[in-house]
């Protein structure tokens, strides 16, 4: 059997298995809410091969924007890819590379604390609509996720009328279809968000259920529904991506700045006390006496400063020699590597 077989044959078992029960669903809800800039499709089959997975990227990406190196043994993700000539296209998650070295990075991932709510809200409010200011960050984000799938839940279901032929749904008339299409869209979006905002389980369970997701039994009304999800999804969280990085930029520097005021500074008394001890000190200093004395005075003196400079240059020819050693071990490592996968 072709691998693009093997991977569509893949991709239609998984989606069998995320519809057979509530707390499937909400397992590939998990790893999708990390990987919310990719399509339902690719999020489908990352979860069918790394359900654990953060941060992907193919290779040429990896190497050439962000300067980092695949680990040796590590397995691709098969992702389909029509462009391709086999069908199929493969990205690595950021636990299989590593650093380059200088240049590289790493991608940013941002990480939602509940400093970062009351920001993040108001931005949210600003674009999709207002929510009950009295009710905690969960219950709002839900009440957002509402209007979201309120806005366009009328018009998918009966783009999924056309699509029951099969499923469970075939056997249930058009308004209960629209009905659990919206809840579970709804769910799924509040889900998402709030699950890759870091909210606990055990708080996210108690409002958020999934009473209908074994209707939607088929390749065909799965699509609908997660396709759906994944775009009403993905601009939210990009938008509290953004809002959460410019938070803590703002916050770093004010940080910052806090601290340079608390240093103490030095006043210009200060100043001349100490230049007054040193010039004491210097005063003080013994002076040789006699010619004997000051000639292995200046013997010493002239001794100490041509050992120092010795040193300097010394150190700066080795450091200049390790960078070229290190740089040529690099260059060998990443011209072996990538022959390596290239023959693979």
């Amino acid at each position: 059997m072709k691998k693009y077989e093997m991977i569509t044959q893949y991709a239609a078992y998984t989606a069998r298995e995320i519809t057979q029960n509530e707390e499937n669903w909400k397992k590939y809800l998990t790893t999708a809410s990390k990987l919310y800039k990719y399509p339902f499709k690719d999020q489908l089959l990352i979860y069918a091969q790394r359900p654990d997975a953060t941060a992907c990227a193919t290779m040429e990406i990896w190497n050439k924007k962000m300067f980092c190196w695949i680990n040796r043994n590590a397995k691709g993700i098969a992702l389909l890819d029509e462009k391709s000539d086999t069908g199929l296209k493969y990205v690595f998650d950021v636990s299989d590379v590593h650093r380059g070295g200088r240049g590289s990075s790493l991608p940013y991932l941002w990480n939602m604390e509940k400093e970062h709510q009351k920001v993040v809200l108001e931005r949210l409010e600003a674009i999709y609509g207002s929510t009950n200011k009295k009710a905690g960050f969960s219950k709002r984000i839900q009440e957002l996720a509402e209007q979201i799938a309120e806005n366009v839940s009328e018009s998918l279901a009966s783009d999924l009328e056309k699509m029951k032929k099969g499923s469970t749904l075939e056997y249930q008339s058009e308004r209960t279809t629209k009905e659990e299409f919206h809840q579970t869209l709804s769910n799924s979006i509040a889900y998402s968000i709030l699950k890759r905002c870091g909210i606990a389980e055990n708080v996210l369970k108690k409002t958020i259920k999934f009473p209908y997701i074994h209707h939607f039994d088929t390749m065909q009304t799965l699509s609908q529904l997660g396709t759906n999800v994944s775009d009403l999804t993905k601009p939210v969280l990009v938008e509290i991506g953004k809002v959460v990085m410019e938070y803590d930029k703002t916050h770093t520097r004010n940080k910052k700045s806090v601290a340079e005021k608390l240093k103490p500074k030095r006043t210009q008394e200060t100043q001349k006390e100490s230049d007054s001890k040193t010039t004491i000190e210097v005063q003080e200093t013994s002076i040789p006496k006699n010619e004997k004395e000051k000639e292995t005075f200046l013997n010493l003196t002239t001794s100490t400063k041509n050992h120092s400079v010795l040193n300097e240059e010394e150190y700066l020819r080795n450091h200049s020699i390790s960078n070229e050693n290190a740089q040529e071990d690099n260059s060998n490592e990443n011209e072996n590597f990538l022959i390596s996968n290239h023959s693979h």
